[in-house]
């Protein structure tokens, strides 16, 4: 149950983000969708961007979830060549609405009980990272 109050607190406020970055125009041109800068485990965003591969997609989500792991694959890829210990924090960047995206998908990701934590304290660096973005 809290699970359920905590997203739909992300959702709102997630959607009120992407509703003025979405709409806002510049010269008639969509502003930048604004970036936010989580601070989770590395141990935490491997897990989370390996459940990725755990959830089912309907056709028209492809492109999401292939935007997702695009942009996180960069930084999943230096955390692994740089060997950063497990427990270190690290700092990534992701726009709104792919961290948006990126919630609802880990969402419906498949795991064990042992790996809630992992779960759960990657989800609050992402939402403290909305907090903090303004």
């Amino acid at each position: 149950m809290k699970k359920n109050i905590l997203l739909s607190a992300v959702s709102a406020i997630l959607f009120v983000l992407l509703s003025t970055n979405l709409f806002a125009q510049n010269d008639n041109q969509q502003a930048a969708p604004k970036i936010i800068k989580p601070k989770p485990y590395a141990m935490d965003f491997l897990f989370c961007y390996q459940l990725l591969n755990t959830i089912e997609l309907r056709g028209s989500e492809v492109d999401a979830l292939l935007e997702v792991k695009n942009t996180l694959k960069p930084f999943i890829d230096k955390i692994q060549a740089d060997n950063i210990p497990m427990n270190n924090v690290v700092t990534f960047d992701i726009s709104v609405p792919v961290a948006y995206n990126f919630l609802q998908f880990l969402e419906r990701g498949k795991f064990t009980g042992a790996d809630a934590e992992k779960y759960k304290r990657f989800v609050n660096s992402i939402n403290e990272a909305f907090k903090t973005s303004g």
